[in-house]
């Protein structure tokens, strides 16, 4: 078993993040929203650290200074 984390300012795109790593849909847990991509990181950082391994998905390409950010886990 592997646990994915990562954060997001688009959580509606989290299933698509799933299916591209044969995740499941099931184990999705979502947290926030956070104001900023700092108090996400930070979130996402201390789970890290909690967890130990675990494989990081990369923050969107596409933001928006004015959405919110939320984190995600999930396990594949």
């Amino acid at each position: 078993m592997n646990v994915f984390i990562g954060i997001t300012q688009h959580p509606e795109k989290l299933q698509q993040a799933i299916d591209a790593n044969a995740g499941s849909s099931d184990s999705l847990m979502e947290v926030g929203p956070f104001l900023t991509k700092e108090a996400a990181s930070e979130w996402k950082n201390y789970l890290t650290s909690k967890l130990g391994k675990t494989t990081e998905i990369d923050p969107d390409q596409e933001k928006d200074a004015y959405s919110l950010w939320y984190g995600f886990t999930f396990e594949a």
